[in-house]
């Protein structure tokens, strides 16, 4: 028995150090590919400039490149913004219906009962608050 443990565990490994290593490789031609990419990509906008400065001037070619960037920065950045308000109007929605979900429980649980007071009601109210309020930050910090 321990030979055909032996034999299954040295499989096992040998799999998973290929699956490791072809990894490894795909990551390094990526990063490769990326930087090719990026380099490609400047010097595309280096033959743009300078078809440009030939037409209008080298220094009036600066100021239409330097604002077409500073243009789509502005937008990326306006962008962000925005999608970042849209999240944060969502999971404050969703914190709204988790809180009007608990009190809806709590107080159907309260409802059940023959001694449900008015302090049980706020005791199970505030409870639920604290449960979803912790439940909010742990999920604020997986974020």
């Amino acid at each position: 028995m321990p030979v055909l443990f032996t034999l299954i565990a040295s499989i096992v490994s040998k799999e998973a150090a290929d699956a490791a290593r072809r990894t490894g490789r795909g990551a390094a031609v990526y990063v490769i590919a990326s930087i090719l990419a990026v380099t490609a990509v400047g010097f595309f906008v280096s033959a743009g400039y300078i078809a440009t400065a030939r037409s209008i001037g080298s220094f009036e070619a600066s100021l239409w490149f330097g604002g077409g960037f500073l243009l789509l920065a502005i937008v990326a950045f306006a962008t962000q913004k925005i999608v970042a308000a849209r999240a944060a109007r969502r999971a404050a929605e969703r914190r709204r219906q988790e809180m009007s979900e608990i009190a809806v429980a709590a107080t159907a649980g309260l409802l059940g009962t023959k001694q449900g007071t008015i302090s049980a009601l706020v005791a199970s109210l505030a409870a639920g608050y604290l449960v979803a309020l912790w439940r909010g930050r742990s999920r604020r910090d997986d974020d």
